[in-house]
């Protein structure tokens, strides 16, 4: 749930200042939340978008950050959660699929049209998200198969 409020104190900032000292420590062990992929865990990432956004839109952020927000909401909401979860599943679950496509288009139906999507997205996971928007089938059988293509490939040239 952090990724919903983090951002809300730099709003309200007058000004930034940059420290070369480290002072943020991050520890991962192997029961992290960034190591372990479930599917409350995913729905929690999407739950955290959508507070993100409504708290951005009733403190009045939202209109004058519209574009960063909405990007922010497609990488951590969307994009990474899809992703992460159709490595994490060998059989992915078609209604959590379909709830991510219906989250994309409802939170941030212009996102495409977004200069940091444009601008920061490779072109193969555009590729993807397309035919994600298709169709979620479509999508779920076509990154499975690219997926184990490239587990076969990549095995194949080690051994």
């Amino acid at each position: 749930m952090d990724n919903a409020i983090s951002v809300l104190p730099f709003l309200y900032a007058k000004r930034f200042e940059r420290v070369e000292e480290c002072l943020y420590f991050y520890y991962q062990h192997n029961a992290s939340t960034v190591h372990t992929v479930d599917i409350g865990r995913c729905k929690d990432r999407i739950l955290a978008m959508e507070l993100y956004k409504k708290q951005c839109v009733e403190r009045g952020f939202y209109d004058r950050f519209q574009k960063e927000m909405d990007y922010k909401i497609f990488e951590l909401g969307y994009r990474n959660t899809l992703f992460s979860y159709m490595q994490a599943k060998s059989i992915p679950g078609y209604g959590f699929v379909a709830g991510l496509r219906k989250f994309l288009i409802e939170q941030v139906p212009e996102f495409a049209q977004n200069e940091y999507y444009q601008k920061l997205v490779d072109p193969e996971t555009k590729k993807l998200v397309g035919l994600h928007r298709k169709s979620n089938l479509l999508f779920i059988c076509y990154y499975k198969a690219l997926y184990c293509y490239r587990k076969l490939r990549y095995r194949n040239k080690q051994g």
